[in-house]
């Protein structure tokens, strides 16, 4: 249970910062001439980058709940059958 709540709030993490990412390139895409109007493409293309990288950090730490919980799962459904055939 611990482990099912905290993957649910990684995964809600994670499905947000892609949502930021969406976000964001709607933003830079549709005020594309206000950007280089100022020349703020590369402070645009550094923001998108730190947002992407905060995404996989995100995917990751998602990924490595599910991994766990599914090995957990895994380890204990084997352990029954063992310990039901022994």
């Amino acid at each position: 249970i611990l482990l099912g709540r905290r993957l649910r709030t990684h995964s809600r993490t994670s499905q947000d910062r892609i949502a930021d990412i969406g976000a964001m390139a709607v933003e830079v895409f549709s005020a594309m001439k206000i950007v280089q109007a100022f020349g703020q493409e590369r402070r645009e293309a550094q923001r998108f980058a730190d947002a992407v990288t905060r995404s996989f950090a995100a995917a990751k730490r998602r990924i490595l709940l599910r991994a766990l919980l599914t090995a957990l799962f895994i380890t204990l459904i084997f352990g029954a059958i063992t310990l039901l055939l022994w």
